[in-house]
């Protein structure tokens, strides 16, 4: 396996809290090539933690435009054929697990390799939610190219578009991600959060109708584990 051949897109919003630890963990890999972080209209002590990080390659929004926007500028600067798209919120997240994904992706010449989080809400895992709509995940950039109207035009929806895309079309994997959570909304923001988390859930059903999202949890869930 050729040695730092991939990129790693970093979106961030108010992450302050974890970033550090997740740039400075994704940089221990050997097959990283490079680290572009998109700040997406964070607040002033995440901004000073991204800038102060590692050799990253940053990229500045003004405002928050949200997920997609964010992934696609990341896109566009891309300098590999792979991209890792990887949560600035994961909690327990390693070097050895973006290695781990790396392989399994190359090995089983995967389109897409999706993070099964085993520390994440358990409601979510028992659906297949958590890996369905999972945040980490490396995917072919042509593949990002060639549907890149029906991917990033989604708002904050990215995954599930991602999903639609891919699902049932490409060759999808899962990797177990062993000791790896995520901080949700709920202790970020306390209540605020719960209601943003049953919001974003709420815009996943109207986007992809009922059937479409519990298929999509169900589907990441038989999807074979790497």
């Amino acid at each position: 396996m050729p040695q730092k051949f991939i990129s790693v897109i970093i979106p961030c919003y108010n992450d302050g809290k974890t970033i550090g630890s997740i740039i400075r963990e994704v940089t221990k890999s050997p097959l990283v090539r490079e680290i572009i972080v998109v700040d997406d209209g964070s607040d002033e002590e995440t901004k000073n933690i991204v800038q102060n990080t590692g050799s990253i390659k940053l990229i500045t929004l003004k405002e928050n435009k949200g997920k997609s926007s964010a992934l696609l500028c990341g896109v566009d600067q891309a300098l590999s054929d792979i991209i890792f798209f990887v949560d600035a919120d994961l909690t327990g997240f390693t070097y050895q697990h973006v290695d781990t994904l790396i392989h399994a992706f190359i090995s089983g010449d995967y389109d897409m390799v999706l993070g099964d989080k085993d520390n994440d809400v358990w409601v979510f895992r028992v659906f297949g939610l958590s890996i369905a709509f999972a945040g980490d995940r490396i995917v072919r950039k042509q593949l990002l190219i060639d549907y890149r109207d029906e991917i990033f035009k989604a708002g904050y929806l990215v995954e599930p578009a991602m999903n639609r895309v891919f699902f049932h079309r490409f060759r999808v994997g899962k990797v177990l991600l062993h000791g790896v959570g995520q901080i949700n909304k709920v202790k970020k923001t306390g209540f605020l959060g719960l209601w943003n988390d049953i919001i974003m859930h709420w815009n996943f059903i109207q986007f992809l109708g009922f059937s479409g999202y519990v298929s999509q949890g169900w589907y990441a869930k038989r999807i074979k584990a790497i």
